[in-house]
Formats: structure tokens, sequence, C-alpha cells
């Protein structure tokens, strides 16, 4: 399913690239953002 794989690749990469310093101090932000 190579289409869940991009999905998921954008999904992590998206975020990361946006706001580096929150997907690393603040975890628990980043997961109650992705809910």
């Amino acid at each position: 399913h190579p289409a869940i794989i991009t999905n998921t690749t954008v999904e992590v990469a998206v975020p990361r690239a946006f706001v580096p310093s929150i997907y690393g101090e603040d975890g628990e932000c980043l997961r109650q953002i992705r809910q």
C-alpha cells in the first residue's frame, strides 16, 4: 500500500518541518494536535 506509506511520511514530515522545536521539546503537544 504505497498510498498509506506516503500519507504517513507526509503526516510526519509536515509538522516536523513546520515546528521542529515542538516536535522535539513537547511531544505531548504534538500528540494533541494530531488527534
